[in-house]
């Protein structure tokens, strides 16, 4: 009897967590819409979705405007819901959003950090925390998600290494958040999150993968509607893959590293130009030695962007940097790399797109996607 409680329970939790997701994609959705979408009867359908009106999860959004029939009532994700926290950490500063449940950004702070892990550090972030959150009862609060550069321990929220910054090693900054605040933390590459932030903003329902290539290199996996993080949740860390065994130290402690080719920091250190932008500008105006570094990049790229669709399969790949959108040819010619190099797959099968920027692109407010997410997947709005 108990084992039969415990799978109904669970199945109608499943179920429940399919029709929000269904209504988060849409926007909005009617109860019929929301049967066909999710296959479940209008009678489940009819029952969750007025259990969600009850508890103020969901709200009324208008009706349908078909002449023939009943006018059936469209409903949308409650706004007013609660309130939902973000905060990326990323090269000693860390900025501070404020999110309603329709990730409108409410409040936004942004503060300097030292770069090297220490109580005053900790201090700081629960600071910039409570002050974005200020006359906001706790109990409104339902999610923090803190992004980072680096490898994450997603299940146990221990930042494993934070790149750019010193001591960041083991840091337990879930619990050591959650002890402070009285409020659920999450904690994820921020890679990762903006993955998750993709899905959430374009309204992607199938399989792809991110390539981010600016001050690092990491890949982001969704598969089936959710993050591929792998046993250790080190997925995807494939710019610290050697290819060049006589080659710079990486700051993985590594020799050849792919990221030490293709970090922008190390194309404008060997080009003598102190911004990416400089050194755009020069391959613009033809410059040789410029385009002769850039080629050697792109075609690293293109071996690592091969790389990821062998491994991974995804129906798309997105490739975020912030040079490559300036030069189309380079772009081709990573594109015509991977078609040439799996000649099983056809051009119909795989998409490749170019974000036109790195991390600023993808990162900015993926901690509130990622907050957002997380609260979706626990279902503790589920009674």
């Amino acid at each position: 009897m108990g084992c039969e409680v415990n799978n109904t329970s669970e199945l109608k939790a499943r179920n429940m967590k399919r029709c929000v997701r269904e209504i988060c994609l849409a926007g909005k959705i009617t109860k019929p819409q929301l049967g066909l979408q999710t296959g479940l009867t209008s009678v489940t359908t009819h029952k969750f979705v007025n259990e969600l009106s009850e508890m103020n999860f969901v709200r009324e959004a208008g009706v349908s405007n078909t002449s023939v029939g009943k006018k059936a009532i469209f409903y949308e994700i409650n706004p007013n819901y609660g309130y939902l926290v973000g905060q990326d950490i990323y090269d000693g500063e860390v900025t501070t959003c404020l999110y309603d449940f329709s990730l409108h950004c409410l409040r936004e702070r942004h503060s300097v950090i030292p770069k090297e892990y220490s109580e005053q550090v900790l201090t700081i972030l629960c600071t910039e925390l409570e002050n974005i959150t200020e006359g906001i009862p706790t109990h409104s609060i339902h999610q923090i998600a803190i992004t980072v550069s680096g490898e994450v321990s997603f299940e146990e929220g221990i930042i494993t290494n934070s790149i750019g910054m010193k001591c960041w090693r083991g840091i337990p900054i879930k619990s050591l958040l959650e002890n402070r605040l009285g409020i659920p933390v999450v904690v994820e590459n921020d890679i990762n999150a903006s993955v998750i932030a993709m899905k959430w903003r374009n309204k992607l329902t199938h399989d792809f993968v991110l390539l981010d290539i600016s001050y690092g290199i990491g890949a982001g996996i969704l598969q089936n509607g959710k993050l591929y993080r792998g046993a250790n949740s080190f997925a995807g860390e494939i710019g610290h893959i050697p290819v060049k065994q006589d080659g710079e130290i990486c700051r993985c402690g590594n020799r050849g590293c792919i990221e030490t080719i293709t970090l922008q920091n190390n194309i404008t250190k060997r080009v003598g130009e102190t911004s990416i932008d400089r050194v755009i500008s020069r391959a613009l105006e033809g410059d040789d030695k410029v385009l002769e570094v850039l080629r050697n990049v792109v075609h690293y790229i293109s071996w690592v962007a091969d790389l990821v669709v062998k491994v991974y399969d995804p129906g798309i790949l997105y490739i975020a940097n912030s040079w490559l959108a300036h030069f189309p040819n380079f772009c081709d010619e990573i594109s015509e790399y991977i078609f040439t190099h799996s000649t099983w797959l056809t051009r119909d099968q795989l998409a490749v797109y170019y974000i036109p920027e790195g991390r600023v692109a993808t990162a900015y407010h993926a901690a509130g996607y990622l907050a957002f997410d997380t609260y979706l997947e626990k279902g503790t709005y589920i009674v």
